[in-house]
């Protein structure tokens, strides 16, 4: 496993913890949530963007590309892309394609001393162990919005 892996699988670690500890309160709407968890799914191709935050994007249906800078990756089912920060990306697929999203805030990276500017990840992957992870905080994300709503913390 590369360094790189080890350290996304750390993070998503402290997601998964973080998902566990403050699933009782509305997470989306709370400013110490450091990331957005978003479920979809892509027909046609999506506009190219790029922000500062990392993005890690789970492959679920299909068959795609990404275009990530220059470059363009093939994806399909369970393949993760990490998109570092800065970097021009956009997913499109003529078949359609189904995919999470896991945007992190730059600050709570800043916060667990990794730097988004001046670190980056492998672009694709293929791991078991960083693959349970992500489905984890997808599960606990479920959860969460599936249950009642409460006001108590």
């Amino acid at each position: 496993m590369s360094f790189s892996t080890l350290i996304l699988t750390f993070i998503l670690t402290i997601l998964i913890l973080a998902v566990y500890f403050e699933q009782h309160i509305r997470i989306r709407q709370n400013k110490l949530c450091p990331f957005k968890l978003q479920k979809s799914f892509e027909t046609n191709a999506v506009p190219c963007n790029w922000h500062k935050n990392i993005e890690i994007i789970l492959v679920t249906d299909g068959v795609c590309s990404i275009q990530y800078s220059a470059d363009i990756l093939k994806v399909t089912a369970d393949d993760m892309v990490i998109i570092n920060s800065g970097a021009l990306h956009r997913p499109y697929s003529d078949v359609g394609i189904g995919y999470y999203y896991l945007i992190i805030d730059d600050s709570f990276c800043a916060e667990n001393g990794i730097d988004v500017t001046s670190f980056t990840f492998d672009r694709k992957f293929r791991d078991a162990r960083t693959l349970a992870h992500f489905q984890s905080v997808i599960r606990c994300m479920k959860e969460y919005d599936d249950a009642p709503n409460t006001t108590s913390v």
